[in-house]
């Protein structure tokens, strides 16, 4: 049995084009999605509240397809 495939991303969390997690998806063996809230990327200035609502949508559409 071979081990699931860990997909980690601190950013692209859209599914459609994601070649990562397709790549991930197509070794056929359980996924382990893992989103790092990067702080980086929260305190930069271009940094809104509609990139953070739009990155918590996307973990929790990602979250309610597993």
């Amino acid at each position: 049995m071979t081990p699931p495939t860990l997909w980690w991303t601190r950013r692209d969390l859209r599914p459609h084009d994601n070649f990562a997690l397709w790549a991930a998806l197509a070794q056929g063996e359980p996924v382990i999605p893992v989103f790092v809230l990067d702080p980086t990327l929260l305190a930069a200035s271009d940094t809104g509240e509609q990139r953070v609502a739009f990155l918590l949508g996307c973990v929790r559409s990602i979250s309610n397809t597993s």
